[in-house]
């Protein structure tokens, strides 16, 4: 048993245990790479706060960094070789939490930001002795500006947008520290590990690579796939269509009848 593990394992770049992947060697550039990008574009949207010039693009630098989060995350599960010590997986809960937090945080400021400003600028362009000549996008700005200006330092810090900023942060910090920490060459020498189980006469025996049931999953993978996106795909491009038909067919009754 030993001999064989061995010789099993003398290709350090793929492992499988009854026909399931559990580590891809060539996944670890494309997660580490993943990794340092969310955490540059996790710099910038901290630096977008303070540098004018780059607040403009503050929520298209934090949607990236979720983005490039998804995908560092799964491509992850195709590294394992012995899974994460304590004090990571608590930074990892850290960072989902913080992520989650964060993200209904700052859906809640925006939702009671648009509230003000429609209210206002509503009443402003109803207000007859104020005619209203300029740009909507400019007073919306203006507006914008007047009210987070009226909030004094114990209402701007105790704000949806302050937790917002604290808990981004603080799920940032898991990732950056963990790159920071994180030798490129000496931390990963591959797929080195394999699953085992001890059998019925107490022997540790290694999981089978390839699963002896014949199942119609693990020997015709991609037919598989492909009965599960074909229909899938068909099913919501109709969806797609009739939504469509009945949503331009509804607006255009109502255009006839107002």
């Amino acid at each position: 048993m030993i001999s064989n593990s061995t010789l099993l394992m003398e290709n350090h770049h793929i492992t499988r245990a009854l026909s399931k992947f559990t580590c891809i060697d060539w996944i670890y550039p494309f997660h580490l790479g993943t990794a340092y990008i969310l955490t540059l574009f996790g710099i910038l949207a901290l630096l977008s706060r303070i540098v004018p010039k780059l607040t403009p693009y503050h929520a298209t630098f934090g949607r990236l960094f979720l983005l490039f989060m998804y995908y560092c995350m799964g491509s992850s599960l195709l590294m394992f070789n012995t899974g994460l010590s304590l004090a990571i997986t608590i930074f990892f809960i850290v960072m989902l939490v913080g992520i989650t937090v964060g993200w209904f945080a700052i859906r809640k400021h925006i939702t009671d930001m648009n509230e003000k400003l429609f209210y206002r600028v509503g009443k402003y362009l109803k207000n007859k002795n104020k005619p209203f000549k300029g740009k909507l996008d400019v007073l919306f700005n203006n507006e914008r500006i007047q009210i987070l200006s009226e909030r004094s330092f114990c209402q701007t810090l105790f704000s949806w947008k302050t937790l917002h900023g604290v808990c981004m942060g603080i799920a940032w910090f898991q990732m950056a520290g963990r790159v920071m920490a994180t030798n490129p060459v000496e931390n990963w020498h591959g797929c080195w590990a394999r699953p085992a189980y001890v059998n019925e006469f107490g022997e540790l025996t290694l999981v089978p690579e390839v699963d002896p049931s014949g199942k119609f999953t693990r020997t015709q993978p991609g037919l598989f796939v492909l009965a599960i996106l074909l229909p899938l795909t068909i099913i919501t491009l109709t969806i797609a269509i009739v939504s469509s038909y009945l949503t331009s067919r509804k607006a255009n009754k109502t255009l006839l009848t107002s």
